[in-house]
């Protein structure tokens, strides 16, 4: 047990009365609330069980997604702004994604993963009269607020959903409240910019913060057919 906060996670300066830190909870570098932070998350995060084993180390589709690879390690480097890295369907987004969670989480960082579909799904749940809950699960507003403070983000598949002004709200808050914030986010979407409600749109290319980024490795369940890179390239003119 941390001899300082004594197991507690915090503790309080012995300081008189009257002094900036008199009765303030201090964080205890001893780490063990960044552990409950990232247990915390890890709870809440929508990692499928293919993507559980997704590392950098068994990345195997590097001749046309090496920007996109070096890219998300280099975010694990250094996680500071965003990095949004587009493509088409099935070509190494999301192993690139959980692959980051992983290397993050590793170091201890605080970092939620969410698949977008799965996210709209629960959101739609919860507000659902007729669906039944654990009266212990994370409320609505409790998970939303996780991910929308999460220290760093992964949002998944972005534009895998249907489209409707409820989902495009939702997207939008949770966009504007992480730019706002600055806080640091990687998204994947198989979606030009331009085809996300305008918005959003602006925030996935803020050139302040977002490093926009093309996949261009074709999709591995149609091996052979090449993508068509001129189109992939219009993701960085939007």
């Amino acid at each position: 047990m941390c001899p300082r906060c004594e197991g507690f996670g915090f503790y309080s300066r012995g300081v008189p009365f009257g002094h900036p830190d008199f009765a303030k909870p201090i964080e205890c570098p001893c780490g063990i609330v960044a552990r409950r932070r990232l247990e915390a998350l890890g709870a809440i995060s929508s990692l499928r069980p293919e993507l559980q084993k997704c590392r950098f180390e068994n990345f195997q589709r590097m001749e046309a997604a090496g920007e996109a690879f070096n890219a998300a390690k280099e975010f694990v480097r250094k996680p500071e702004g965003w990095l949004v890295v587009l493509g088409p369907p099935g070509n190494g987004k999301s192993h690139l994604a959980a692959a980051t969670y992983h290397a993050l989480a590793a170091k201890g960082i605080a970092t939620a993963f969410v698949n977008f579909v799965d996210l709209l799904d629960y959101l739609r749940q919860a507000f659902d009269p007729g669906v039944s809950r654990d009266d212990h699960a994370p409320g609505f507003q409790d998970r939303f607020a996780a991910f929308r403070n999460a220290q760093v983000l992964i949002l998944d598949d972005v534009g895998a959903h249907s489209p409707t002004a409820w989902s495009e709200e939702k997207l939008y808050a949770l966009l504007n409240h992480r730019t706002e914030s600055r806080l640091p986010t990687l998204i994947t979407s198989n979606l030009r910019p331009s085809a996300f409600e305008r918005r959003v749109a602006s925030r996935l290319t803020n050139r302040l913060i977002a490093r926009v980024v093309v996949n261009r490795a074709p999709d591995y369940r149609q091996q052979g057919e090449r993508v068509d890179e001129s189109a992939l390239d219009e993701h960085n003119k939007e």
